[in-house]
């Protein structure tokens, strides 16, 4: 009789385990993609619009699929950003929107985010823009010292900005790991180097 109740018990236990996994591990997932993929078919006609199809998908409850749908709708507002079509004030907005989103552990996510400061400035003219986008380089180096895309994106806004120390402590650090790379040798020549 004691067997029977450690069986049983022990059955039930599995069967909800496994049933919350599937819930966790598919349906959700599932949900999140739906909301990602209605997200990216909209076409908004007012930034609140946008901001409502995307938030569907990137405050949905599921454990898996957040950085991915981040990420993508991430790809989606860099689109805008800086976009000489895209008014100031409607740039800064979904800055200020998909900014929180962004995983802040992310080599992926603090890249984008910098890509978009960058576009900002480039556009807007303004160094806080400038100073936020190497700031997102920086904390990216920090986690991935020698992934080339964030090394030759931060000496190319080095380089835009005109900080001549800082980009070529970063091209040194290029060549170091890739001795023969041409646009980084291009960008230091300008410098004497």
């Amino acid at each position: 009789m004691k067997n029977e109740s450690l069986i049983v018990g022990l059955s039930v236990v599995v069967i909800l385990g496994a049933g919350a996994s599937i819930f966790m591990g598919a349906i959700q997932p599932l949900a999140r993609a739906q909301n990602f993929i209605e997200a990216t078919r909209v076409q908004p006609s007012t930034v609140a619009e946008l901001e409502n199809s995307m938030r569907r998908s990137l405050d949905y409850p599921s454990y898996i699929g957040g950085e991915e749908t981040a990420k993508f709708l991430g790809g989606t507002v860099r689109n805008y950003v800086g976009s000489d079509k895209m008014p100031e004030e409607i740039s800064r907005e979904l800055l200020s929107f998909i900014e929180p989103y962004m995983q802040k552990d992310n080599v992926r996510h603090l890249m984008m985010m910098g890509q978009m400061y960058v576009q900002a400035w480039s556009t807007f003219h303004k160094q806080s823009d400038y100073d936020t986008a190497v700031d997102y380089y920086v904390q990216s180096r920090k986690i991935a010292p020698k992934v080339y895309p964030i090394l030759f994106g931060l000496l190319s806004i080095y380089n835009a900005g005109g900080k001549v120390a800082e980009a070529k402590e970063v091209g040194a650090t290029i060549l170091s790991i890739w001795p023969t790379d041409q646009a980084t040798i291009d960008i230091l020549s300008k410098y004497g180097n």
